[in-house]
């Protein structure tokens, strides 16, 4: 199309001004009175003003039309208006969500007001940019249940981000009607009356199926995690999810025997206390029902206590979870049993993780949080194939425990004794089974990190046990206090503990005899060169990071048996001979 030149606008403008003027155009008389005269041009001018105003106006506009078609015209040539709109509309789903998948509304606003092509695309062709329902103002929710049409709905509302702008009821009231349609079910809400009402009306009205629901997400929170906020007595949309995969129930009390808890892959329990002896039974037929499991986490879960644990007289045989990744069973009651018992009866891979935090008795140990194992376990094969070990005494009733095996880290846990405040029997108590409730024959690497005071005969004494038990360690990496341990490590004639040690690494150990070290170091290299004793090892490497009370000259003599890296500076009072060492001093381990 030709662009209009300057002076055709120009033409434009006098033919718009000739056609507003016309035969009411009155000229200046010369007769009549004076203020008739004045009038009479006033009234011209005024006129031809409005005529003028008229046409400058059509201009403008005829102007401005013509540019926003050209502008159109040209966006058309470009090479991004080249491609398909499937295209452009798989380049927008990627552009308006963040790091963690979620679309953003503010973005699919943007992109759509660039152009008439993108917002076709983005309003009209693209149902699948409106189905994310989260937490919106009631006046957008239509707009979104209306473009996107027919496509499963993810539907959230999540109270902790939400300011009170929204009522949840109102938002609820909207999209209850297209049920039939939710792939995605998620509601954060408070422990409050108008919360709860609103959820306990929404669970006992779902009498119809929820054909697409993939997962359901259900959280009642409160600041004092109590158990039971909500208890439902019936079986949730009508007992008819199945696509239901994802269950996470927080505070909300549903019979164990609903049929929303059949075919899961992962499941979320929190904050629920089962009023029914048969409970502890019907979690495993819910594990039972549920053999593609792949994440568990229960957490302050209670059970009424039963006289005796036995599941085969339930008929519930031993539950194989083939695809289980990962366990997390958090506890903040020291008398439920639930999670021991439920960790006696399944079958996990090697590669499954597990993470709790238990509480343990005045006079409980390991063996009230693990079921025992052996060597050739299959129950939970994971912890016998520990090869790094890492043991931390925080406090006297504190001791964290983590390990890692072939396939990453397969078992944490922070265990809290109650009732031993200050007592110097818990953490070596929990020491002396460690190695017992399941044995670690192929442990290759230790840490130990203790407090200051921590150290006493006890503690000291089992872990010379939990050496003696595990030959198989050749690294130890020993923090803070732990190196008051390093007489273990000493070859004697009556003591031989760690033979195949081959590296031995010291942080953050702020004083300590520097002698024992050098005898330690000895005892491995020279004596063992020696008695040419094959079944000790000699050490290889040592590691000192932020031991400032090395000496050079103790450095010096460490480098002539080992290869020895220190990672910060040394104090030099002692130098005998002047020099420096360097941040790294000392020849590559």
């Amino acid at each position: 199309m030709k662009s209009t030149t300057l002076p055709q606008l120009f033409q434009a403008l006098i033919d718009e001004v000739q056609a507003n003027i016309g035969p009411s155009a009155h000229p200046v008389s010369a007769s009549g009175p004076h203020d008739e005269r004045l009038e009479d041009s006033r009234r011209s001018l005024d006129e031809e003003l409005q005529a003028l105003q008229r046409a400058s106006e059509a201009i403008a506009t005829y102007a401005l039309k013509r540019m926003l078609e050209n502008r159109s015209q040209r966006n058309r040539l470009s090479l991004i208006h080249q491609l398909p709109a499937e295209i452009l509309s798989t380049i927008f789903s990627l552009a308006v969500r963040d790091k963690r998948g979620r679309q953003s509304f503010h973005d699919i606003t943007l992109i759509s007001s660039v152009c008439r092509l993108w917002r076709g695309i983005i309003n009209d062709n693209s149902p699948a940019f409106w189905t994310e329902l989260c937490t919106l103002p009631t006046q957008l929710v239509n707009i979104f249940l209306t473009r996107s049409r027919a496509v499963p709905l993810e539907i959230e509302f999540d109270r902790t981000h939400n300011t009170g702008v929204v009522h949840f009821s109102d938002f609820l009231r909207l999209v209850l009607p297209q049920l039939h349609r939710w792939k995605i079910c998620r509601f954060v809400l408070h422990d409050r009356k108008f919360d709860k009402e609103a959820i306990a009306s929404f669970l006992q009205h779902t009498s119809t199926s929820a054909s697409q629901l993939e997962i359901l997400d259900l959280q009642l929170k409160t600041e004092e995690g109590l158990p039971n906020r909500l208890v439902v007595s019936h079986h949730p949309f009508a007992g008819a999810t199945l696509q239901l995969r994802n269950l996470t129930l927080d505070g909300i009390l549903v019979p164990l025997e609903a049929p929303i808890f059949k075919g899961l892959t992962r499941l979320t329990l929190r904050h629920i206390s089962y009023p029914d002896p048969e409970s502890i039974y019907q979690l495993l037929r819910v594990l039972e029902a549920s053999p593609l499991l792949e994440a568990i986490d229960f957490t302050n879960l209670r059970f009424l206590p039963i006289p005796s644990f036995a599941p085969e007289a339930h008929g519930i045989s031993v539950i194989r979870l083939p695809e289980l990744r990962r366990i997390i069973w958090g506890e903040d009651d020291y008398r439920q049993q639930g999670r021991y018992q439920t960790l006696s009866h399944i079958v996990t891979p090697a590669s499954c993780f597990i993470g709790m935090c238990p509480i343990v008795t005045p006079d409980g140990d390991l063996y009230q949080i693990l079921p025992l194992q052996s060597v050739d376990s299959t129950n939970l094969p994971n912890l016998v194939t520990t090869n790094d070990l890492t043991v931390g005494l925080d406090d006297r009733d504190s001791c964290a425990l983590q390990a890692w095996g072939p396939a990453g880290v397969t078992f944490i846990a922070n265990l809290i004794g109650v009732g031993e405040e200050e007592s110097e029997e818990f953490c070596p108590r929990i020491i002396s089974n460690l190695g017992r409730v399941f044995p670690m024959p192929v442990l290759e690497a230790l840490e130990l990190e203790f407090c200051d005071g921590m150290e006493g005969p006890a503690l000291v004494a089992e872990f010379a046990e939990f050496l003696r038990i595990h030959p198989t360690i050749t690294r130890v990496k020993l923090v803070g206090a732990a190196h008051t341990l390093m007489d273990l490590f000493v070859i004697a004639s009556t003591r031989r503990l760690c033979p195949l040690l081959q590296k031995l690494h010291l942080v953050s150990c702020p004083s300590f005899g520097k002698a024992v070290l050098l005898d330690l170091v000895a005892s491995r290299t020279s004596l063992v060169a020696v008695s040419g004793t094959r079944d000790i090892a000699p050490l290889r490497d040592v590691v000192l990071d932020q031991c400032r009370f090395i000496c050079n000259p103790t450095i010096t003599l460490l480098r002539t048996r080992v290869t020895l890296l220190v990672l910060d500076e040394p104090d030099g009072s002692d130098n005998l001979d002047g020099s420096e060492q360097s941040s790294e001093g000392g020849s590559t381990p």
